[in-house]
């Protein structure tokens, strides 16, 4: 939750989100997927990482991690590109389509088994503070309680 934080702490939850979802593609190894125009698509970027795009500019950490990000890979866009002709031209389109759907399917089924667990603990989160209430709502009945004996008679009762 971001509620309570101010910016700072919050631009520290967005950077710390952004290199998770680094790791994560790394680990995936689909880059090709995020790449629009030889730069990362930064809407669907910060819609993963749950966070708006003007973050990107906004904050610095963001920001250098981006920049080094796509710096690295457009080192190994280099040999991918040639890897990807080469297929090409054997004919093999459908390969790439295939691998293609395969890591767009993985994608999607990544993205809503987080958003499950992120429903999950939501409600979990929710049925916590239902009980808090009722439990402070207790209380403040019994302290309605001792309020009104004080302004009847002056006297205070003994919770």
């Amino acid at each position: 939750m971001s509620e309570g934080k101010n910016g700072e702490q919050k631009g520290q939850e967005a950077l710390q989100r952004f290199k998770e979802w680094i790791a994560e593609r790394d680990r995936a190894d689909d880059w090709a997927d995020y790449i629009r125009g030889g730069k990362l698509n930064r809407t669907e970027v910060a819609a993963e990482c749950q966070f708006g795009t003007p973050a990107f500019r906004q904050n610095r950490g963001i920001e250098k991690e981006l920049a080094a990000l796509e710096a690295r890979l457009r080192l190994g866009a280099a040999q991918e590109v040639v890897d990807l002709k080469r297929t090409a031209k054997n004919g093999s389109d459908r390969d790439v389509d295939a691998d293609s759907d395969r890591a767009v399917a993985g994608r999607l089924a990544r993205a809503k088994a987080s958003a499950d667990q992120r429903v999950k603990n939501l409600e979990e989160e929710n049925a916590a503070l239902r009980a808090e209430v009722a439990a402070l709502r207790e209380k403040q009945r019994q302290f309605e309680h001792l309020d009104a004996h004080l302004a009847e008679t002056g006297r205070m009762v003994h919770p």
